[in-house]
């Protein structure tokens, strides 16, 4: 930024600074839409996470989710009396990952990813009172993160259909049980390898020729893209040292970011005469 300053550039350089990205990249939305509407539209977006300085053009979609399974106690001896929300939620996690099998068979997959699949997977699960009890309430939370040509809509749909199954047959046993399903925040966009001739070409030049790629994680990218902004990503560090315990970028890397920024500015930077 100090080099920025000093600089006669031809066009300027925003620096955009959301929060929550990782619940659910919260915040952008609302400063893109500000962007937008209080400033000249940006020609290029380029997205700061971690891809070792190279390109990125493609990430996959995600949704968090809570599903909770509302059963019908009884002493666990007597099973045929009751509905254990433990086992109808086990049931369901099963289909969960039996989807990404059935996405595989279809040959609904995409090489650029290293995984090439939407991929669904429940972290968090927890439910019951007791041993000797069957379970009243089971409730577990699990994402999908789906590649730019798939529709989250069409992968929740399957999970659903089988939640309607299993919600059937719990309530022919007893009426008061249920499967509810939540989405616990909006669906962050994949960003689709589109519309990015231009910036792509941009980070070549800053960079040297280096193949683009695409990553399973998601970002801010896809919602930049999603008002027609071209948009890639690109920053340094590895998605392998991110969320461990000592998470870390490695100097050579920070030096690499450092000089993408002071390039760009020597490629906006008024010609002298």
């Amino acid at each position: 930024m100090p080099n920025w300053v000093q600089q006669d550039l031809t066009k300027p350089i925003y620096l955009a600074f959301s929060y929550d990205e990782e619940v659910g990249c919260l915040g952008a939305p609302r400063m893109i839409e500000r962007l937008m509407a209080d400033h000249p539209r940006p020609a290029a977006v380029i997205v700061g996470e971690p891809t070792l300085m190279q390109p990125v053009v493609a990430h996959k979609g995600a949704t968090n989710l809570r599903t909770t399974v509302t059963g019908h106690a009884s002493h666990s001896s007597q099973v045929d009396q009751g509905v254990s929300a433990i086992h109808v939620a086990a049931r369901l996690v099963t289909k969960i990952e039996d989807v990404m099998t059935e996405l595989r068979a279809e040959g609904r997959i995409d090489e650029a990813f290293n995984v090439a699949h939407s991929s669904l997977h429940v972290g968090k699960i927890a439910g019951g009172t007791a041993i000797n009890i069957m379970a009243r309430e089971c409730t577990f939370e699990w994402e999908i993160r789906h590649l730019p040509q798939d529709r989250f809509e069409d992968l929740i749909g399957r999970v659903n259909a089988y939640a309607a199954e299993l919600e059937d047959e719990m309530q022919r046993k007893a009426p008061g049980t249920s499967i509810v399903t939540e989405a616990l925040n909006a669906t962050v966009p994949a960003l689709a390898d589109d519309n990015n001739a231009e910036v792509l070409s941009l980070c070549r030049e800053l960079l040297g020729a280096r193949p683009s790629g695409a990553v399973a994680y998601a970002t801010e990218a896809g919602q930049f893209q999603r008002v027609g902004l071209p948009t890639v990503i690109c920053g340094p560090g590895s998605i392998a040292q991110a969320h461990q315990p000592d998470e870390y970028i490695e100097i050579e890397q920070l030096a690499a970011g450092s000089e993408f920024m002071r390039a760009l500015g020597r490629r906006l930077e008024v010609p002298r005469t």
